[in-house]
């Protein structure tokens, strides 16, 4: 399992570091980039799962990543220019669930340090927010913003 964690860590820091270098390119891709991340997050913890036995204990989880899949691949079929605003509000509603599980999972249940659970906690708020302007005003500007986001959260 360490060699696991070795690879996702770098895999995670290059994809962080290539959205970021080419985030002005990548804009017209947010369907095709948020998709594929959406799909390998889901399958990642999914197989994860699997192999330790854990898909049945904690079965709500195991159906937020099923539903993560199948939203990926729907943003796959989002493409073309005009889809932009639906791509848009899916990858911030992502966004918005994603957080809900970090505030609740990192922030809360894992975190020994409360200095730690308030940083997670204003991180997650703060990712929050952002996925709302997206939702309500889906713009270049607010996506591009969440491209540089995503780069950095990746990284971290």
């Amino acid at each position: 399992m360490k060699t696991y964690q070795i690879i996702k860590f770098i895999f995670y820091i290059l994809l962080g570091t290539l959205i970021l270098l080419f985030n002005n390119q990548l804009l017209e891709y947010v369907p095709f980039l948020v998709g594929s991340i959406m799909i390998l997050y889901g399958l990642e913890d999914t197989i994860v799962k699997i192999f330790l036995r854990k898909f049945k204990e904690d079965i709500t989880k195991s159906v937020d990543n099923l539903l993560i899949i199948m939203l990926g691949i729907i943003m796959f079929f989002l493409y073309k220019p005009e889809h932009f605003v639906p791509a848009c509000i899916i990858w911030a509603t992502w966004s918005i669930l994603r957080e809900e599980w970090e505030i609740k999972e990192k922030a809360i249940e894992q975190s020994n340090s409360l200095v730690i659970a308030i940083i997670n906690v204003v991180e997650s708020i703060v990712l929050i927010v952002f996925s709302i302007l997206l939702i309500f005003n889906p713009t270049e500007h607010h996506a591009h913003v969440h491209i540089i986001l995503l780069g950095i959260e990746l990284m971290l």
